[in-house]
This record gives C-alpha cells, structure tokens and sequence, in this order.
C-alpha cells in the first residue's frame, strides 16, 4: 500500500499542469519538500528531471527510521528517500529553497563602470507624412513690376485684301475666308410702300456662323411707320460684323407690318491677316 501511494504520488507530480518555470537545479542545494498541508521535509537537489527542466529530482530526509508519510524508506536504519521530476511551489507536492540555509542579504556592490557605447543601429524607417499644417496669412502686395515690351502685332490685326461679296437678301449663304477673320460692311435698303392706314414695318437679319446654312443671328436693322397717306419710302441702313474664319453668312428680310422691300446697296469684304 505504501509503495502504491509512492507511485501515485510520483505519478501526480509529474503529471501537474501549474509549476513554475525555469527551476533552479543545482546539485546539492538545500530545500523544503512540502509534502502536503501537514508534512514538510528536508531535500537536497540531484539533479534536473530529465526531458523538463522546470523539474527537479531529489532526495528527501525524515526522523522517521523506518518510513514516510508517502513510501517505505529505501534503507532501514537511513531514513531517506528519491523522487523525481519534482515542481517548486508552496502547495502540496512542490518544493522550495530552505531559508535555513540562506545567509543575510550582503551589501550592494558598488557601481560597474559604463560600457562603451555599442555600434549605431541602422537606420529606421522613414515615418508617415504628417498632416498638412494650416495656410500661412496672406502676404503683403509685392511692387508693381516694369512694363513689359510691346507685343507684335496679333493675327487679324491688319487688313490683307479688300473684296467685293454678293449677298442679297435671301440669296445663298457665302463662306468669306476659310482661315482668316473678314471684316463685313453692308448697307442694305429698306424700302416701305404707300400705305392709307397699316403703315408698314421690315426688318434685315444677318446669320453668321460654321454652318454651311447658318442660323445663329448676329446682327438686325428694321425700319417702319405707322400709316397715314404716305409715298414709297427707302432708306439706306449699315450692317456691320466681324466674321470668324471658316464661318458661313447669310442675309434675310422680314415684312413685320405691310409688304416692305429689302436690298444690299453696298457690301464690302476685308481680309484680316
């Protein structure tokens, strides 16, 4: 019975999941083997258990001559006994050095001399941009600076060549120049009937832009009266538009009031280089 108790208990002590780590094994140093709440014996490490060395092996001695509380002594006369593979700790089945054999603390030694300063790591890593700090105040107006040279002539600025087009109202759409802006000069002639009583209205409408039949109305002149007993009566209007290059025109004639009539006395065509 006794000797299956020993077993058990080696078995328990091996098989103990909590123990502190990293046990101190030297050989021949003086501990407490605390058998349970009750019984605590004088040890004396052997050695580290093999295969875990949070564990160490021990003697254990008693003043019992002929056995343990834990298993018949191994020589009568010699009470003294072996396990293995044993845990530190305060708790049944652990062990702890023996204060009876520790001296008083001794004084602190004086302070080593400083080392030499090691070699500089390597560089880290460059950190992440920091956030964008706020807009500084505005600075003051700087001195006005000198004039700058005269520029040359811009293109369109001088007139190349003179032409005669011809338009008439209602006539076809005349594309002036393909790659130069053409300064356009009308008169046109509003000519409003004898009327008794309506009097009679007309209005001129240039169209000008990249449409072969262009519809976008840049320019109008109109005329009228308001009855009476009036004769034929014509006038002589100017029509004035700078053309785009490549842009298409075309004039038309609107009778508003009456049956006004309309043409292009005089039409004149500059070329702007």
């Amino acid at each position: 019975m006794k000797y299956a108790l020993a077993s058990l208990i080696t078995a328990l002590v091996l098989l103990a999941a909590a123990h502190s780590a990293a046990a101190d094994c030297t050989p021949g140093l003086a501990v407490i083997y605390h058998y349970d709440g009750s019984h605590d014996y004088p040890a004396v490490i052997t050695h580290t258990y093999p295969g875990d060395a949070d564990a160490c092996s021990m003697v254990i001695f008693s003043w019992v001559a002929t056995s343990f509380g834990f298993g018949q002594s191994s020589l009568y006369g010699a009470p003294v006994t072996y396990l293995d593979g044993v845990y530190t700790g305060s708790t049944s089945n652990r062990w702890e050095v023996n204060p009876a054999g520790t001296g008083p603390t001794g004084a602190t030694g004086a302070a080593g001399s400083t080392g030499a300063t090691g070699s500089t790591g390597a560089a880290g890593a460059t950190g992440a941009t920091g956030a964008t700090g706020a807009a500084g105040a505005a600075g003051s107006t700087g001195a006005t600076g000198a004039t700058g040279a005269a520029g040359a002539t811009g293109p369109g600025a001088l007139v190349t060549s003179t032409s005669t087009p011809s338009f008439s109202v209602g006539g076809s759409a005349i594309q002036l120049d393909s790659s130069h802006d053409v300064e356009l000069t009308l008169s046109v002639s509003i000519s409003l009937p004898l009327s008794v009583v309506a009097g009679a209205t007309g209005t001129v409408h240039l169209f000008c832009d990249s449409s072969s039949t262009p519809s976008t109305e840049v320019e109008t002149v109109a005329r009228g009266n308001t009855g009476g007993l009036l004769t034929t009566d014509t006038a002589t209007l100017p029509v004035r538009w700078r053309v785009k290059a490549g842009d298409f025109c075309k004039i038309t004639g609107t009778q508003d009031v009456g049956s006004p009539t309309f043409g292009v006395v005089r039409q004149r065509a500059q070329t702007l280089g």
